[in-house]
C-alpha cells in the first residue's frame, strides 16, 4: 500500500514523495496511518534522447504524444515509455540494449526534462535452435512453427510468437524458448545468438464426453449427449483425427413430451425417446502443401 500511494503521487508529478506507515493499537483495534510528504511538484519541459539509433528512437513518438510540456511530469508513464523503447530495440535486432530513464532538472526540482539514455550494444541475428529433448512429436513439426531462422534479425516478438504458435498446435502443455547468451559470438560487428527450446507434451490420445439439456425446434425438451475420442498428434506429425457420436433424445413422461424443464422435472418418471444419432469423423491437416493454416 505504501508503494501504491507513492505511485499515485508520482503519476501526478510528485517525483520525490515519501510515505511512511505506522500502526496505532487502541482498545483492541488497529489503525494504519500513512504519513505522506509530497514535496515539490515537477512539471515537464521536454523529452530527449542520449545515444541510440535515431530511426528506432523516433518510433517512440506515438507514445510520447501523450506527454505535454508544462503539465505535471508523470513519472510512472515516463518509466513505462522507457520500457517501450527497450522493447522497440529488442524487436529490431538489439536484445542486449540498456535504456535508462533520467531527469534533468532546471534551476530547482519544479521543472525537468525526460532523457532516455540508450546503449544499443551490438546488432544481433538469430543462430541455431537446439531442441533439448526427444519426444513423441517429430522435430520438423516443432521447427516449422518457429519464426527464428539462422541469419534472421533478432526479434523478441518472434520469440514470443514462436511460443504462441507452438501452443496453438494443441500438442504441448509447456513451451520455453530462450536465447543462450553464453554462446553468443560476434563477427564483423554483428552478434549471433543461439536458442534452446524445452517443452512438455500433452497426451496424444484423448476422450471427451458431454451431457446437457436443451430445446429443439421440432421437439420440446431434449437430452443432448456426446462422446468423442481421437488422436491429436497422429504418429507425431501434428495431424489430428477425431471420431464422435452425438445421440439426441426427447424427454417424455406419461402425459407426453416435456414442454418445459426445471429441477422438479427430475422427480417425475421420465422416458427418453431417441430422435437421431449423429456420427462424425474429422481429420485435420495443419500444414497442407507446406502452408500453415
Amino acid at each position: 500500500d505504501v508503494r501504491t500511494i507513492e505511485r499515485f503521487y508520482e503519476r501526478r508529478g510528485y517525483l520525490f514523495t515519501s510515505v511512511r506507515d505506522s500502526i496505532i493499537v487502541a482498545d483492541g483495534k488497529a489503525v494504519v496511518l500513512f504519513q505522506v510528504d509530497e514535496r515539490a511538484r515537477t512539471y515537464l519541459s521536454g523529452i530527449g534522447f542520449d545515444g541510440g539509433i535515431s530511426d528506432l528512437n523516433q518510433r517512440l513518438g506515438k507514445i510520447l504524444k501523450d506527454f505535454e510540456s508544462g503539465e505535471p511530469l508523470n513519472g510512472v508513464a515516463a518509466r513505462a515509455a522507457g520500457f517501450a523503447l527497450r522493447d522497440i530495440y529488442r524487436d529490431n535486432g538489439y536484445p542486449f540494449v540498456k535504456v535508462e530513464t533520467d531527469y534533468v532538472f532546471r534551476n530547482d526540482t519544479t521543472i525537468a526534462d525526460i532523457i532516455y539514455a540508450v546503449e544499443e550494444s551490438v546488432y544481433t541475428v538469430d543462430g541455431s535452435t537446439s531442441i533439448e529433448k526427444d519426444g513423441y512429436t517429430k522435430k520438423h513439426v516443432i521447427r516449422r512453427e518457429l519464426l527464428i531462422e539462422p541469419g534472421r534479425m533478432y526479434s523478441e516478438n518472434d520469440v514470443i510468437e514462436s511460443e504462441q504458435r507452438l501452443y496453438s498446435t494443441g500438442l504441448f502443455k509447456f513451451i520455453n524458448l530462450r536465447k543462450i547468451d553464453t554462446t553468443t559470438t560476434v563477427e564483423n560487428d554483428t552478434a549471433t545468438v543461439d536458442f534452446a527450446l524445452s517443452y512438455q507434451e500433452r497426451k496424444s490420445y484423448f476422450v471427451n464426453a458431454g451431457l446437457g439439456i436443451g430445446r429443439e425446434e421440432d421437439f420440446e425438451v431434449v437430452l443432448r449427449s456426446s462422446v468423442r475420442f481421437g488422436d491429436r498428434n497422429l504418429f507425431g506429425t501434428g495431424r489430428k483425427v477425431f471420431i464422435g457420436v452425438r445421440p439426441l433424445y426427447q424427454l417424455t413422461d406419461f402425459e407426453g413430451p416435456i414442454r418445459s424443464f426445471s429441477f422438479s422435472t427430475l422427480e417425475r418418471k421420465l422416458e427418453f425417446r431417441s430422435i437421431r444419432t449423429t456420427w462424425e469423423l474429422n481429420y485435420v491437416e495443419p500444414w497442407p502443401f507446406g502452408l500453415r493454416v
